[in-house]
């Protein structure tokens, strides 16, 4: 058994679901990577993460709706994260809109609740490749089972989430990387 301090990378983790799985994770002594929107959030985690834990965390204020702040925290993640135990893909909004007026919507839908986990997860598969292990967990949503009419943007980015975590499951199983969707 691996000794060393394990690694988990949790985004949108400064509420509801994410803060629940970073606080278990620092309890179990993770060293965690936590990105979120609210800087004042990430702190109010912080304290709250030091009264639980030993372990250095780092913590990174990004916008997951604006491409370039992902695209830089994920270098930031290639260079300093040198081996991953857990990927949580949290971070998501949700903003009522419908089929017929989602167009305003749909863009910043797919931007926060797909493409931000797209492009963090893709640069760290060769890490998750190479060590043959670590899981992946995408925080998907019941619109996977019963799509919403009055959330349409929100519906059509979590089945995006939810399609692209079939494929990572297909094409991760051989690599013994766990992949788990969170309906």
């Amino acid at each position: 058994m691996n000794t060393e301090t394990k690694t988990a990378i949790v985004t949108g983790a400064t509420r509801g679901v994410g803060r629940a799985i970073a606080l278990a994770l620092a309890a179990n002594g993770y060293e965690l990577w936590i990105s979120a929107r609210s800087q004042e959030g990430l702190m109010t985690l912080k304290a709250e993460l030091e009264g639980v834990s030993n372990t250095e965390h780092h913590f990174h204020a990004l916008d997951f709706s604006d491409q370039k702040q992902v695209e830089s925290y994920t270098n930031i993640l290639t260079v300093l994260v040198e081996n991953i135990d857990v990927l949580v893909n949290n971070a998501g909004i949700y903003l009522p809109d419908h089929l017929l007026d989602e167009k305003d919507l749909l863009e910043k839908h797919m931007q926060v609740n797909f493409y931000s986990a797209h492009t963090i997860t893709q640069a760290m598969l060769p890490l998750f490749e190479e060590q043959e292990s670590g899981h992946i967990f995408n925080i998907c949503s019941v619109v996977n089972k019963q799509p919403r009419a009055e959330a349409a943007s929100y519906t059509i980015s979590k089945f995006a989430l939810y399609g692209y975590h079939q494929l990572l499951l297909q094409t991760l199983k051989p690599h013994k990387v766990k992949v788990t969707a969170l309906l």
